[in-house]
């Protein structure tokens, strides 16, 4: 099945409207993945905007005036006060995983303590039940130097 010839498309400011550069034509003696890149050449020729100075200035003008937008909105601002509260609170999730206190299986309540210490928090979980655990043993000995 044949493909149409491409035609340029007309617009202002382009090397193909200008005549620069020559109508992408597609051979019918070419092979099949030659077409294919032509097409997607054409494509992105017609998809995305033009080179110019004039028109990335204008597009510059727009991504600034969005970043003055998001400022001005407040959305850079972030409320530490809240997200602190929010890691302190999932912190207890995994201080009970650490203490197999959520589904009192070792490998379930691990796994759990893991994602949240690890992933969501970035504390060892593992560092953490060795220090931790050392605290039970010893609590309210300041002294204490075991968990060297």
């Amino acid at each position: 099945m044949e493909r149409p010839t491409l035609e340029p498309v007309a617009r202002s400011k382009t090397k193909i409207a200008s005549g620069e550069v020559g109508p992408l034509h597609m051979p019918p003696n070419e092979p099949d993945n030659a077409k294919v890149v032509k097409q997607a050449l054409q494509d992105d020729i017609d998809e995305y905007p033009c080179l110019d100075a004039e028109t990335q200035q204008a597009i510059v003008d727009k991504y600034r005036h969005l970043h003055r937008k998001i400022k001005s909105e407040g959305y850079y601002e972030c409320q530490y006060g809240a997200y602190a509260m929010e890691v302190h609170q999932i912190m207890f999730t995994a201080h009970d995983a650490g203490h197999q206190g959520i589904s009192h299986n070792y490998v379930v309540d691990t796994l759990i303590g893991m994602f949240i210490a690890d992933f969501c928090c970035g504390l060892s979980i593992g560092w953490w039940k060795s220090s931790h655990n050392v605290h039970h043993l010893v609590t309210n000995h300041h002294a204490s130097n075991l968990t060297d």
